[in-house]
């Protein structure tokens, strides 16, 4: 549950896809792929999001006991993880919870999620 990426330089209205694709992590995977050097490197994305080749997501409309419907829950077991891991660190800093709020200006504020994400990698390395 140790977070590897994150960008919290986009205000919270901002939508999941756009942060995504104004992301260094988005343009190195895209760079790499074009360049034929990404070869085993996917992410797993929910429904919000287009699917690359290097970003996979949820099939749509995927009859039951399909090869889609099989693939939609594997990719559902695996993505459990990081709303897990969501749910710890925000159990953790309560201050990122999703009833409170960071009334602190954007700059703080993206200051303060960095923060949080580093000292939640601290504690779960030193479990």
């Amino acid at each position: 549950m140790e977070i590897i990426h994150f960008n919290a330089t986009f205000p919270g209205s901002t939508h999941d896809a756009a942060v995504w694709q104004g992301s260094s992590l988005s343009q190195l995977l895209e760079t790499n792929y074009v360049n034929g050097v990404s070869a085993g490197e996917w992410l797993l994305g929910d429904s919000g999001y287009a699917q690359l080749p290097w970003l996979m997501t949820p099939y749509a409309g995927a009859d039951e006991n399909t090869s889609d419907a099989r693939y939609n829950l594997a990719h559902t077991k695996t993505r459990v993880l990081i709303e897990k891991c969501f749910g710890v660190m925000k159990t953790r800093f309560r201050c990122i919870h999703k009833h409170r709020t960071l009334l602190y200006d954007p700059v703080k504020a993206s200051k303060i999620i960095a923060a949080v994400v580093v000292l939640h990698n601290v504690a779960i390395k030193r479990n």
